[in-house]
């Protein structure tokens, strides 16, 4: 017997150049790098297939990196993803049953399907812990931070599924 997936939408309104991201980030791609300048939303788009991955993909787990964990709580689990939650999925993010926030591990779970989303810094202690087990993403924030060896480490947790992929986002500037 076939299950049914429940897709989850989001009343998430891309802008003109997300849009253009959009099938990038949905594509067979495993590799997607995105680039333009500050404020131009790569981030939130990025932010937005994430969390519709996690939503719609049950069991799956997401990492988002920048250089360091300050940052990464900073800019991306304080507010992009936060932002993203309440603008995309209104009411979401205030219900326990639905999504549940960690603060100080710096996880978003989505029980109802039993996926995650964790944060971190590729130059902290705790990385072989969030390393761990495999990812069905990973976003590596500002990658023009990051060196090679970081990034390979960081790509041997990428699962090698069709839906699964890398995404890095760049500022050019």
């Amino acid at each position: 017997m076939a299950t049914k997936t429940t897709v989850i939408q989001s009343s998430f309104a891309p802008n003109p150049c997300q849009q253009k991201a959009i099938p990038l980030l949905a594509g067979p791609a495993r590799y997607v790098l995105l680039k333009g300048g500050g404020g131009s939303g790569k981030s939130t788009v990025i932010s937005w297939a994430i969390i519709s991955r996690a939503l719609n993909a049950p069991g799956s787990r997401h990492l988002v990196f920048r250089d360091t964990s300050a940052s990464c709580r900073i800019t991306m689990f304080d507010k992009t993803f936060k932002d993203m939650l309440r603008l995309g999925w209104p009411g979401l993010i205030d219900d326990p049953t639905q999504c549940r926030i960690n603060e100080t591990e710096m996880t978003i779970e989505f029980p109802a399907v039993g996926s995650i989303i964790i944060f971190g810094g590729l130059q902290e202690a705790n990385l072989d812990r969030i390393l761990g087990q495999e990812a069905a993403t990973i976003f590596l924030n500002e990658a023009t931070d990051m060196n090679y060896k970081q990034f390979s480490r960081v790509n041997n947790r990428n699962c090698s599924r069709g839906w699964q992929k890398s995404i890095a986002r760049r500022s050019i500037g």
